[in-house]
């Protein structure tokens, strides 16, 4: 993969790491390689909106819904501005079937549209 490449190149770049999970969870299904990449994104930089909502999502893959609301909630926290981290909170809470947290984020995403 060239973003293995640009990882030994420029191992600080977390943007880099990111990438990389995402090849690796979205085209190889390879979930647990894309997850040590995200992992490396997020020590890199903790407050990248991106690598935090693809942990989320990639831990809600797994049906791993306790971690996947983790960093969707600390997303959030890093932008409060942004509607998709409420959506997939909400989302999240439906899997655990909570559906007054689920449509508490479904609401706070909904404001998001009024402001529009």
């Amino acid at each position: 993969v060239l973003l293995e490449r640009a990882i030994k190149l420029k191992p600080d770049y977390y943007d880099a790491y990111n990438r990389c999970a995402g090849f690796y969870g979205q085209y190889k299904e390879n979930y647990t390689k894309a997850i040590e990449y995200l992992n490396e994104s997020y020590s890199r930089n903790p407050k990248y909106f991106s690598t935090l909502e693809n942990l989320g999502i990639i831990y809600g893959l797994k049906a791993d819904f306790n971690n996947s609301l983790l960093y969707f909630k600390e997303a959030y926290r890093v932008d409060s501005a942004n509607a998709q981290p409420c959506i997939n909170i909400g989302r999240t809470y439906d899997m655990l079937h909570d559906k007054i947290k689920a449509n508490e984020y479904y609401q706070k995403a909904n404001k998001f549209s009024e402001k529009k």
